[in-house]
């Protein structure tokens, strides 16, 4: 319905003025060819399976047209005894995409709300009495799952295998097959019947390894010739993924730089008559790898800001919440302009010219200085195997309202979870945070 509604919506626009201009047949035949790889690639991807209509998956979709795209491009070419219109193809497969897009998250919302719970699958949880620290619960309320019934791993493989049917009986699914297994792994030995009794009748099975606790990083599993490895899954640090995000950060960098250096000018101006002292500071933060980099912002704060730390810190109250937040709620040394420009993160503008420079991302954890390293522990490493950024997950969640162990998970999900999607959720976020002020000091 999408594609066809796309199609003619676009050859509308585009052929309104004199529709004899072209070979409609041959139009309307080359878009079927191009619908039929479309749906069939999204059909292969599972896009239209039951347990799948909950969830909005551009990738599956850019995908696809990508693959008709090249289909049609490839055909023009030889077809020379009908002209085609690039410009008509190229926006029909632009609209079609945003057009599906929405579509399906309206759909995935209608779904969810008239079904709930009942539009998941139900699963019966065994072996999570082994664990000390709620995990059953934590992938409740984290992942959604819908779990309707628990039992031990020591127990009978029978009186599993009755317990599930009994269980599938009373939630009134058509087979056992509609009631999945969730398994916590502690002992794989006595897991292996459970497997083949799964496995011989199809009944959806997974498995929480206990191994994947203790690693502070997302895995990956490869499966070599029936065995099982585990790897750490890292998104932004090599290869495409971090060329793709370098590329987006000099874009937007210079998009921004251009379309604000109006207000750049007059910030700068205005900083500048409204106390002594530079306009502009440096200072110093940790970035890739650790290395020592110079951040810019305007000067938000009187110009002898660090002598007037000392004598605040002299009183054990501000000392310790220095010590907790490394700020001062209500710092004496902020001047009355400078208050303005941190609630609409004026002050951060010149931060564009550290993306440009590679200092900074336009995405990322939040910029430490160096004393703070040591209050990340373990994952100090892993915070600076990433450049900090202007914005993140922890500007949008709160900004100066997040308490400091929160910013530090908040770096290290975003880390771990990391897309070029997830970076434009995150810069779509930041606009009504910043121009309403939320969080800020």
């Amino acid at each position: 319905m999408v594609y066809t509604i796309s199609g003619f919506l676009v050859g509308y626009m585009k052929f309104l003025s004199d529709i004899s201009a072209i070979n409609i047949s041959a139009y309307l035949i080359m878009i079927s060819m191009i619908g039929i790889i479309f749906m069939g690639l999204l059909y292969l991807s599972g896009n239209y399976e039951t347990s799948e209509l909950l969830k909005v998956k551009p990738q599956i979709y850019f995908r696809s047209l990508i693959y008709g795209a090249a289909f049609f491009y490839v055909m023009s070419f030889y077809l020379r005894s009908v002209s085609y219109s690039r410009v008509y193809f190229t926006v029909f497969f632009l609209v079609n995409f945003l057009f599906a897009i929405i579509v399906r998250y309206l759909l995935a919302k209608v779904y969810k709300s008239k079904l709930g719970d009942e539009a998941k699958l139900p699963l019966m949880a065994i072996g999570f009495e082994l664990t000390a620290d709620n995990l059953l619960e934590k992938l409740v309320q984290e992942m959604g799952l819908r779990v309707v019934a628990t039992t031990a791993v020591n127990t009978e493989l029978e009186e599993i295998v009755n317990s599930h049917r009994k269980l599938a009986s009373t939630l009134g699914v058509v087979s056992p097959r509609e009631l999945g297994m969730l398994v916590y792994e502690e002992r794989v030995g006595e897991l292996e019947p459970l497997i083949s009794y799964c496995e011989l009748n199809y009944i959806p099975l997974y498995i929480v390894p206990s191994v994947s606790r203790l690693l502070s990083i997302p895995l990956k599993t490869i499966n070599y010739k029936g065995i099982l490895i585990f790897g750490p899954q890292d998104l932004i640090v090599d290869g495409v993924s971090k060329r793709l995000k370098r590329v987006m950060d000099v874009i937007l960098a210079a998009a921004g730089l251009f379309l604000t250096s109006w207000l750049l000018v007059l910030v700068w101006t205005t900083v500048k008559l409204s106390s002594s002292g530079p306009a502009i500071f440096a200072q110093e933060r940790l970035g890739l790898d650790g290395r020592k980099v110079r951040i810019y912002k305007f000067r938000t704060m009187v110009v002898d800001s660090d002598k007037q730390l000392s004598a605040l810190l002299e009183n054990e109250e501000i000392k310790k919440d220095y010590h907790d937040n490394f700020k001062i709620e209500n710092d004496p040394r902020i001047t009355s302009l400078g208050k303005y420009l941190r609630k609409l993160s004026l002050d951060e503008l010149p931060q564009l010219v550290n993306i440009l420079k590679g200092d900074l991302s336009f995405v990322g954890p939040r910029p430490i200085v160096p004393e703070e390293i040591v209050r990340y522990g373990t994952h100090g490493n892993v915070i600076l195997r990433v450049k900090p950024g202007l914005t993140g997950l922890w500007q949008v969640s709160g900004r100066n309202d997040v308490s400091y162990e929160d910013r530090i998970q908040m770096d290290l999900y975003y880390i771990h979870n990391w897309s070029l999607v997830f970076d434009a959720k995150i810069i779509i976020q930041t606009i009504p945070v910043v121009l309403l002020g939320k969080g800020a000091m």
